[in-house]
């Protein structure tokens, strides 16, 4: 009887716990989504790999957005679940002294690297839910938003300025030249987009960036 008995209070607890982290990680990606979509202008929602999709998932892409025939994008991003995770520990992880590296634009951990790239990767896939297909603009775009998301996940004006160079300190993309300030970056076409990315960062009473056009296209997406 007592076998029982502890079987059911250990299903009971397991229960609890999915049930608490259910509600922690619905109630992250509706603070997410309302980010995507001040950055897409209109409204958007970001889905959360789970864990069986993660278990057998190779691709490389860190998020993705569909587009139909005609250009237009879906109302969702799709984040791979190391993503969403990243995203999760940021406004703590921010806190810590191990996320100096990133103020100090100096090589940072594999945790705080990964912390900011998934800030830049929210950033980038609200670019394509806003309706910019190009991967290279939507890039260009992000690293102009990404100060922007990281605002809004917490971090002051200083922390989030160092966010997208960052980011983006194992590669840095050109901006395309049919890509139109503020919107991209503010640099010519020859110049590397994160030069201007720790700029001015947008507060509460900052116009968002304008809105973009939608382009023809399959489905975008952004790299780890």
């Amino acid at each position: 009887m007592l076998k029982y008995v502890l079987l059911i209070a250990v299903a009971a607890i397991g229960i609890t716990w999915w049930q608490g982290h259910h509600a922690e990680a619905a109630a992250e990606q509706a603070s997410w989504s309302r980010i995507a979509s001040e950055l897409a202008h209109r409204p958007v929602s970001v889905h959360c790999q789970g864990i069986v999709s993660a278990a057998v998932d190779v691709s490389p892409e860190a998020g993705t957005v569909q587009f139909d025939a005609s250009g237009r994008p879906s109302d969702h991003t799709d984040l791979k679940r190391d993503i969403c995770a990243s995203l999760a520990r940021y406004p703590s992880d921010r806190l810590t002294p191990a996320f100096a590296c990133v103020e100090k634009n100096v090589p940072c951990s594999s945790r705080i690297f990964g912390d900011v790239q998934a800030v830049h990767v929210l950033a980038h896939e609200s670019a394509h839910l806003g309706g910019q297909a190009s991967e290279a603009a939507a890039e260009c775009q992000a690293l102009h938003t990404t100060a922007y998301v990281a605002t809004r996940l917490g971090s002051d004006r200083t922390q989030a300025g160092a966010a997208p160079s960052s980011s983006t300190r194992t590669s840095t993309p050109t901006c395309p030249r049919n890509t139109s300030p503020p919107a991209a970056c503010r640099t010519s076409p020859a110049k590397p987009c994160a030069r201007s990315s720790r700029g001015r960062v947008p507060r509460s009473r900052d116009p968002l960036p304008p809105r973009t056009s939608s382009r023809a296209g399959r489905r975008a997406s952004s790299r780890a």
